[in-house]
């Protein structure tokens, strides 16, 4: 993927997380429009704390790395690799000569759809560090509702469904320890959702029938993967994952 870095106006571009990306640095005439060959210039990047992604800033987040910060752009430009982080966020790249412009970078997932209230389900999960939980492809987020509605029409007797974590509204890693790492590394890019078996509030009832065939509507509705896990502890839930 290639994009160019000038000196001219803001922009803004779209890099999954771990990914190498590469761009070209290069200034420009503002009076002409035309490039400047043979201009150094000077790279530096950051981070925006962006509220509702991650609501926690310490430690700090990792940031992209830029290569190089600095160099001449000879007769075409000088060649720039970004190495994204894990985490989905908003960065700052700052490409600067006898001024700055700056690019935002938004580190994350494209397309991501949020699951919002519904009849069949409630939401949970919600935190102060996490405060939005449930983007996802439009595939899971569909897939969800599908199961949600097929669940509540062949066991009307129960409650509702709870639905936990889905991916955050940028997705990356969803760190629910508050350090920038897993272990919730399933729920990465919005195709993996948790829900509630432990026998709380809107929980899956703890029935082993019922169990059974909440596992299978998950995959009847497209889901790759229905694993009931955490069996027996305060976490007990049940994870289904959309291709």
């Amino acid at each position: 993927m290639l994009f160019s870095f000038s000196a001219t106006a803001a922009a803004q571009v779209l890099y999954l997380p771990n990914n190498e990306n590469f761009g070209t640095a290069y200034c420009i005439n503002l009076q002409t429009g035309e490039v400047v060959p043979d201009c150094d210039v000077t790279l530096a990047n950051g981070v925006y704390f962006v509220q509702n992604q991650h609501n926690h800033n310490s430690p700090a987040p990792p940031v992209s790395s830029v290569i190089p910060l600095s160099g001449n752009t000879g007769c075409c430009g000088l060649p720039v690799a970004i190495r994204t982080t894990k985490v989905g966020q908003v960065e700052w790249l700052a490409v600067c000569a006898d001024y700055c412009s700056v690019t935002d970078i938004y580190v994350g997932y494209p397309d991501l759809v949020e699951l919002t209230s519904g009849s069949n389900w409630v939401l949970i999960g919600q935190t102060s560090s996490h405060p939005i939980n449930h983007f996802g492809t439009p595939p899971t987020v569909n897939g969800i509702k599908a199961v949600a509605s097929q669940y509540r029409s062949e066991y009307p007797q129960y409650p509702v469904i709870a639905i936990n974590d889905i991916a955050l509204p940028l997705a990356g890693i969803f760190d629910l320890n508050r350090n920038w790492q897993g272990p919730h590394f399933s729920h990465r890019q919005g195709k993996a959702v948790d829900i509630r078996g432990n026998g709380g509030p809107n929980s899956v009832p703890k029935i082993p029938s019922v169990q059974a065939r909440f596992r299978e509507i998950c995959l009847e509705k497209g889901a790759t993967r229905a694993l009931h896990e955490s069996i027996g502890t305060t976490n007990e839930h049940f994870h289904c994952q959309w291709p």
